[in-house]
């Protein structure tokens, strides 16, 4: 084991002169320890532990390597430690590195990836590799990758001021698959530009978990912060739990062919906050958001169901305190098929406006609003059907939609193609409520065949 660091002071007194010596002598050795055993560091291979205790080692412009295309290497940066290389950083680089671990432990613990390309691979082409930020220890890199194409690989982000900064672009499962990322106990992780949970990979998840967990993605100098859960990969998942927060402009879940891809805010405290769009199945089908036990989301415009393709994607807003406000328009189909929306056990939805079915390939979409203090809310114009077919809006079991008026107030059936919507009001204390200027203001367009 290389172990690099000053060692502990003696219990016995001696001369400051002789304990200054002996600090920089300290020093020179740590120093030139470092310079012999770099090669072993470079490229680690089987069975290797290296240890920075509280000092520096600085690699030089060389990519550092943590399991090149070896097992069950370790390095653990400690007590003040930093590590910075002018390069890629990588754990577990080739095929066969597998099962090689690094901890960044401690206030002032730093491995710092600096330069043009200062990447950060948590299993390249290797799987079952670890990265653990804990008690204040730091991370920093331009892009960040957890899973490039070795599967089953993790990171986890814990403990206050423990941080994983990345300046760009951020995957868990790039091509691979049953990658993970956590963030818990007020620990953080912040990416710019894009972050992907399967980019073409299937299965990778990442947690956000516990009260000022946080995960950010802020975008760059020219980019927006946009968040895919499963951009052409399946089952990929997103949970924000018990407080924790994740931040982005925009959210995806499904954006291209992926499907079955699912988000889960749940708890009271956890947030997802996206300042603009949220696509639930962009151009992909099966894909879920639940919001539950008091989660709460926010953004502006919202899709279910966006593209011809998009269809069978569902968002479920369920139990009391659970609320989704979209502050733009809310659309459930917009040129899909079959994509639903529910409010039930208490559950709240407020956007500006809704539509069901909006394009004339928007068919058999529908919202329910089931269940006491179940509410969904608009301000402005509500449409079951603008150009669509066979969409519908049930409102059972004392559910309640209010909506007001921004050009025509509450529409079944917009255009003379806008065939067979519906709208159904049953059981006690179900109510739909229309107003536009004190009117109550319900219109079955005159163009279309309606019930």
């Amino acid at each position: 084991m290389h172990t690099y660091g000053i060692p502990a002071a003696r219990k016995t007194a001696r001369p400051l002169r002789s304990r200054q010596s002996n600090f920089f002598l300290a020093i020179r050795l740590t120093v030139a320890a470092l310079a012999f055993y770099s090669p072993s560091l470079l490229r680690a291979e089987d069975n290797t532990s290296t240890i920075i205790s509280g000092t520096v080692f600085d690699n030089g412009g060389a990519d550092f390597y943590v399991g090149n295309t070896g097992t069950n290497n370790y390095l653990e940066i400690n007590s003040g430690g930093v590590l910075t290389n002018v390069g890629a950083g990588y754990v577990g680089h080739d095929t066969g590195a597998s099962n090689n671990a690094v901890l960044v432990t401690g206030t002032d613990s730093v491995w710092y990836n600096t330069g043009a390309f200062h990447d950060l691979y948590i299993g390249g082409d290797g799987s079952s590799n670890t990265l653990t930020i804990a008690a204040g220890g730091r991370v920093e890199d331009s892009r960040g990758t957890i899973g490039a194409s070795g599967g089953n690989n993790a990171v986890l982000v814990t403990g206050t001021n423990s941080v994983w900064n990345n300046s760009s672009y951020f995957w868990v499962g790039h091509y691979s698959s049953g990658n993970t990322l956590t963030i818990a106990n007020g620990g953080a992780v912040s990416n710019g530009d894009f972050a992907w949970i399967g980019l073409t990979g299937n299965n990778n998840g990442v947690l956000v978990t516990g009260a000022k967990s946080v995960w950010n993605i802020h975008g760059g100098q020219n980019t927006a912060g946009v968040l895919f859960v499963g951009s052409d990969g399946d089952g990929n998942t997103l949970t924000i739990a018990d407080g924790g927060t994740v931040y982005s402009t925009h959210g995806y879940i499904g954006y291209g062919t992926g499907a079955s891809n699912g988000v889960l805010v749940t708890d009271s405290g956890s947030v997802w906050n996206t300042s603009g769009g949220l696509y639930v199945g962009n151009y992909g089908s099966g894909n879920t958001l639940t919001i539950a036990a008091s989660g709460t989301v926010y953004s502006a415009g919202s899709y279910i169901g966006y593209d011809t393709g998009a269809s069978n994607n569902a968002v479920t807003v369920t139990d009391s305190g659970s609320d989704w406000n979209s502050g733009g328009g809310l659309i459930v189909g917009y040129s899909g098929s079959s994509n639903t929306l529910t409010i039930a056990n208490g559950g709240t939805v407020s956007s500006a406006n809704g539509s069901i079915g909006l394009n004339s390939s928007a068919s058999n979409n529908a919202v329910i609003v089931t269940g006491p203090d179940s509410v969904w809310n608009n301000p402005g114009d509500l449409y079951v059907g603008n150009y669509g077919s066979g969409n519908t809006l049930t409102i059972t079991n004392g559910g309640v939609v209010n909506n007001g008026w921004d050009a025509y107030g509450a529409v079944i059936g917009w255009n003379t193609d806008a065939n067979n919507n519906a709208v159904t009001v049953t059981g006690p204390g179900s109510v739909w409520h229309t107003t536009a200027f004190g009117w109550e203001l319900l219109r079955l367009w005159q163009h279309a065949d309606h019930r």
